[in-house]
């Protein structure tokens, strides 16, 4: 009689049970649910985008119909891998692409109670960051300042072992031997294309292919360090590493000393103006110093063009360079994501966050006759001393030209 009640009262029990689940709200919606016969599927007509983006970084729009709003409704896929859905309407869908490398990416769309994908769309997403050369730190070579030539050529200092050329087609030999430096810390382009070259000490050198460095182009005041160089459209070259001075060298070695209060490490001259990254003592940044008709600088005028440390607290600026269109690119060791945009309207942004594999930039340079941002990355290790990164040089794809360099 015993075990006929329980059997009774566990059926009433899974019966209540299903009950009040029936009663219960419905879930929300997913891709998941599908229906008979629910809606047509979606339709692509266009992107833009057209043709080619870059992957993990490049944010779509898709123009269509049969979309079901809301970014938790649709599903773009490049090649299988999921898209970053940002935005939807009933016609139009943002989405930041896979990070999928290939000349031909699939693209396709599912939305919400649609049984069916929509049409297939192929699009072609390049590499947005790589490392440019493979260097092998196990057979000492770990890089640090470089240069392109005319000829696509980059032209790499690396430690201990003098100045390498690495063509386009990624062929390594010798460029300059190693002499009395044991590395370059900048290198630039200066009148008839001859190379200078400074190593953060007290001089500045001219470079001669398959000639060993010796004697010094200019050398400075004992104690007045050169760790960055940059040329002027007067041919002027601009030195900053000493302590609360810029220097400005002309053709014939004068030397003329500008004072401004802080330390800087990196300097560029863009638009008439020369910038110089670095910390006044009060904060970390880069300063605008107009350049005069004389060639002085207009010191009255200087302003703290970004603050870094405004945004981005504690981190440093090692290197920076200019695009074309006026972007500033800021290297730092910000880490993860160490190159930070600034924008002529001083926004700023961190250039595609989690794609660039890099924990400290340690030098800058893009040729305003490439689409393609270099920088040297300083070697990252672990705690048990295991190196994460090499030290290396990485292409970034920037979809536009960099500012021009003087001096050539």
């Amino acid at each position: 009689m015993m075990k006929i009640q329980y059997k009774i009262f566990n059926t009433f029990l899974v019966i209540g049970l299903l009950f009040i689940l029936s009663c219960a709200d419905d879930p929300a919606p997913t891709l998941m649910d599908l229906p008979a016969g629910g809606q047509p599927a979606p339709i692509i007509n266009s992107i833009e985008p057209q043709d080619v983006g870059l992957a993990g970084v490049t944010v779509l729009t898709i123009t269509g119909s049969n979309f079901a709003p809301g970014v938790d409704s649709v599903s773009v896929t490049f090649n299988g891998a999921k898209g970053t859905v940002l935005s939807v309407t009933n016609t139009q869908i943002k989405v930041r692409a896979a990070n999928v490398v290939a000349d031909t990416v699939q693209i396709k769309v599912a939305s919400y109670k649609s049984e069916n994908f929509s049409n297939i769309v192929n699009y072609k997403l390049l590499t947005a960051s790589e490392e440019y050369f493979a260097f092998d730190p196990n057979n000492g070579q770990v890089p640090y300042a470089f240069i392109f030539n005319n000829s696509g050529d980059m032209l790499v200092s690396i430690d201990n072992a003098g100045i390498k050329k690495i063509t386009p087609q990624k062929v390594l030999s010798d460029y300059i031997p190693k002499g009395n430096a044991q590395k370059w810390d900048c290198l630039k382009f200066g009148p008839n294309f001859e190379l200078y070259g400074s190593r953060t000490i007290n001089a500045i050198w001219k470079l001669v292919e398959a000639i060993a460095p010796s004697s010094t182009w200019v050398s400075l005041t004992s104690g007045v360090f050169a760790k960055d160089i940059e040329f002027d459209s007067n041919n002027n070259l601009w030195v900053v590493g000493p302590a609360n001075r810029v220097l400005r060298i002309d053709q014939n070695k004068v030397v003329t000393t500008f004072t401004v209060t802080g330390t800087y490490k990196s300097a560029r001259v863009f638009n008439n103006a020369l910038y110089i990254a670095g910390n006044n003592g009060t904060t970390e940044g880069v300063w605008k110093i107009p350049i005069l008709s004389n060639g002085d600088l207009d010191l009255a005028n200087q302003e703290l063009y970004f603050d870094l440390w405004q945004s981005y607290t504690g981190k440093i600026a090692f290197a920076m360079t200019f695009a074309a269109d006026g972007d500033l690119i800021i290297g730092t060791d910000r880490d993860p994501d160490p190159l930070i945009v600034v924008h002529p309207d001083k926004s700023s942004e961190v250039l595609y966050p989690g794609i660039i594999k890099a924990g400290k930039v340690i030098y800058l340079y893009w040729s305003p006759s490439s689409s393609s941002l270099f920088f040297t990355r300083e070697v990252k290790k672990d705690a048990a001393n295991k190196i994460i990164y090499t030290q290396s040089v990485i292409r970034v794809e920037m979809q536009k030209s960099g500012a021009p360099y003087y001096g050539n």
